[in-house]
């Protein structure tokens, strides 16, 4: 039986029950290019993330980890490979800061924490102690030869008016009170709390690099020493680590084999699992596996996880300028 024809809807010409452009005034060739272009798109390998490359990898198809791993040689993830070859002892390890550095960068967040958090209370202070307040740091700072540890953008922010902060600007300074308690703790001065819990508020850290001791400070500069490099490292890991779950957990909900996940990675070591709280196979957010625990306080642990790895980071010596540091996770490189 022949199949019936049909007609096209502009100029009424009959067309094959197949057809999908009509021979005559061509009607539907765009919306055949459309549909060609969506399955082309559909077929092709989708981009991943270098940051998310480790939570992706098992399910990536051929094509798409070729991809990825094209763009590490191609260098498109500079600090990746860096930790690579650091892990491999290929070529120049980084240089970490010395102890004076460490002690200088510390007191610039001290300050900047300051800021932010005049900034976010000024109804509390009155306003004509607003600039006599920041004379009295900036004097400081430059008291200790200290002035050019302050980033540029992190002395406009110290600078800038009073009121008339951008808010991202505020949040972003504040939260850097979690990377100033690594680098207390680093120097001996502060005891680092849990991963899952804020270094809040930041006085106790403030005060033990002597934000508010002129004579602490001195003595922090001139004779600080920092905890040994292994010790470090370890904790670095650790931070990798903690950051690595959250992430993936924000991208694949739900909860996981955790441990097993991490025992079966090729570098395992007892020692990724000093001080991870684990329920259910999977890391704890308080008394709760991340699954279980309020997405507010989980979405707060991975701001403090990221910010305290950015610090871990600087101390090995990823990069000389804190704020150019990329808390990018790698697992199998920890």
């Amino acid at each position: 039986m022949t199949a019936p024809a049909k007609r096209c809807t502009q100029c009424a010409a009959e067309m094959d029950v197949g057809e999908t452009v009509c021979p005559q005034c061509g009607f539907g060739i765009k919306e055949q290019s459309e549909r060609q272009a969506k399955a082309k798109a559909e077929s092709r390998p989708p981009t991943i993330e270098m940051s998310d490359l480790s939570a992706a990898w098992p399910t990536m198809r051929p094509a798409q980890r070729r991809r990825a791993m094209r763009a590490r040689v191609r260098g498109t993830d500079r600090t990746l490979v860096a930790r690579v070859k650091k892990l491999f002892g290929i070529g120049t390890r980084p240089t970490p800061p010395p102890p004076r550095r460490v002690a200088a960068r510390a007191l610039a967040l001290a300050h900047l924490v300051w800021r932010a958090r005049i900034e976010m209370n000024l109804q509390d202070h009155p306003p004509d102690s607003w600039e006599p307040q920041r004379e009295h740091l900036s004097a400081r700072l430059k008291s200790l030869g200290i002035a050019g540890e302050l980033e540029p953008p992190e002395r406009d922010f110290f600078r800038a008016a009073f009121g008339r902060v951008d808010p991202m600007a505020v949040t972003s300074a504040a939260w850097r009170g979690e990377g100033l308690a690594v680098l207390a703790w680093a120097l001996g001065r502060l005891g680092l709390p849990a991963y899952d819990e804020e270094a809040f508020p930041p006085d106790h850290a403030q005060e033990s690099v002597g934000f508010d001791n002129l004579e602490v400070a001195r003595e922090l500069l001139d004779s600080g020493s920092l905890r040994h490099a292994e010790e470090i490292e370890r904790y670095a890991v650790h931070a990798t680590i903690v950051t690595w779950r959250l992430r993936t957990f924000r991208m694949y909900p739900g909860p996981w084999d955790f441990v097993g996940h991490l025992r079966r990675q090729p570098a395992f070591r007892e020692t990724w699992m000093d001080g991870l709280r684990i329920v259910d196979a999977d890391l704890a957010i308080g008394e709760q596996a991340i699954a279980n625990a309020p997405t507010e306080r989980v979405q707060t642990c991975e701001r403090i996880a990221v910010e305290r790895q950015i610090a871990a980071y600087w101390l090995e010596g990823d990069d000389a300028v804190y704020s150019k540091v990329d808390p990018t996770t790698l697992l199998s490189t920890c």
